[in-house]
């Protein structure tokens, strides 16, 4: 998985994190937390705010995911063709139906 920010494309990048730690309580309602090397013990996914240091721009980890984003262009653009060859595929020429053709099996081999 790589990640970049979407607007400015660059690698230095911020993660909001989940962290798992102790609080400790006392009787007079004191609350403190432990680090206890709670830096190996943290969570984030796609859904976590993620802040690109060099232009600011802030939204989910999923957008800064090239994989992730990659994947959804593709799968809109394969969307797109299917909608669209269904509506036309009966008045196409046969050099149409060919391009439509390699069109969709371009967009599948660059899938995976």
């Amino acid at each position: 998985m790589k990640f970049h920010c979407p607007k400015c494309k660059g690698t230095d990048l911020r993660v909001c994190i989940s962290v798992v730690t102790r609080l400790l309580q006392d009787d007079d309602g004191n609350i403190q937390t432990i680090d206890d090397d709670c830096a190996s013990d943290h969570e984030w996914d796609g859904a976590s705010v993620m802040l690109c240091n060099e232009c600011e721009f802030t939204a989910q980890a999923d957008y800064f995911d090239t994989t992730t984003r990659r994947q959804l262009r593709q799968a809109k653009g394969i969307a797109a063709l299917r909608s669209l060859t269904r509506k036309s595929w009966p008045g196409l020429s046969a050099e149409g139906q060919e391009f439509f053709r390699e069109m969709y099996n371009d967009l599948n081999r660059t899938k995976h």
